[in-house]
Order: C-alpha cells, then structure tokens, then sequence
C-alpha cells in the first residue's frame, strides 16, 4: 500500500480475519474449516457471488472487501434475519444488507487497535457489489488476501491499495 508497507498489512489482515472468524462461530453457528493466507501482492483477484466493501480512507488509503460465496451469503442472512418473517421476495435485499452489516462489524471491531499516526480511522458507508468478477492488479496497486472455507462455503478478505486507483465498483481507474 502507499502508506502501509507489507510488515503493517499482515497484522491488519490477520486481525480482520480473526474478528471474521469469531462473528462467523459465535453469531452464525459457521465454523470454520480452513484459512489461508496471501501475503505475496496477489495477481489478480476473483471475487465471489456477493462482495461487500468499505474504502478505509486517512491515514491508511486502502480498500478491505469481504467476498462471499452465495451459500454462505444466505446462510449469514439466514442466521442474521431468524428473528424476522423475510418475504422470499426480499431475500436478496436482505442477503446485500447482511454482508454491509457484517463488513461493518468487522471492520468497526478490527480497527480500534489500529490508530495510526494518532488519527481516527474513517471509514466510507459499505457498498455491496453482485456477481462475480476479476480484478487484475496493475503495477502501482497492491493486494493482499485471506479465505476462509467453511461447510457453508467460502468468504475472500481483500486489501486493496492505495484506495485512489479504484471507483466504487472495483474498477481500476488509473494512476
């Protein structure tokens, strides 16, 4: 990242991830089965049915995305509504609105122990992405990752920087 070389990175993922984990077993009832990690400044990224994202603005200038796989994303709302009578109409309304929740959490909960250079970390409102896509890394962006695989299926945990090179849909807009 611009600001953050690959050394700060790695924990803040790490952190990310962990806080992930724990809402996925103590919330959802959603063990975990495995998690990988890559710290290698990824190639390209794949994301899955349903991404959820939030732009970490000053001082980090990063984008972290969780993407989810659409078992998993309706297994997450499923838990997340049980207490509601979801019309079946709605449910992909409400599956989008799960996965901004949950980034929003995470993320909230993650980066408390992150304040850097003395600042407040803010954060942009969660924007919800639908569908599949790539995202090719061009030379001045870097991404680093993690996946956790569960019985549900699987979620990604990007980094993506510096947050400038993209628009709100994860396009790459230049340097």
């Amino acid at each position: 990242m611009m600001s953050q070389p690959q050394e700060s990175v790695q924990p803040l993922i790490e952190r990310v991830t962990s806080r992930m984990l724990v809402l996925l077993e103590n919330e959802f009832k959603i063990a975990a089965t495995n998690i990988r990690y890559d710290f290698n400044d990824v190639k390209q990224l794949k994301l899955n049915y349903l991404t959820s994202m939030i732009v970490i603005e000053e001082p980090m200038s990063v984008i972290f995305a969780f993407s989810f796989d659409e078992p998993l994303a309706y297994a997450v709302m499923k838990s997340y509504t049980i207490e509601l009578d979801v019309d079946p109409s709605s449910e992909s309304q409400y599956v989008q609105d799960s996965a901004a929740d949950v980034i929003n959490i995470v993320l909230g909960n993650s980066l408390t122990s992150f304040q850097i250079y003395d600042k407040a970390i803010e954060l942009t409102p969660p924007i919800v992405l639908v569908g599949a896509k790539t995202i090719y890394r061009k030379q001045t962006a870097t991404f680093y990752s993690s996946e956790i695989e569960t019985e549900q299926g699987n979620m990604k945990i990007f980094c993506l920087g510096p947050q400038v090179l993209f628009d709100h849909r994860l396009n790459y807009k230049g340097d």
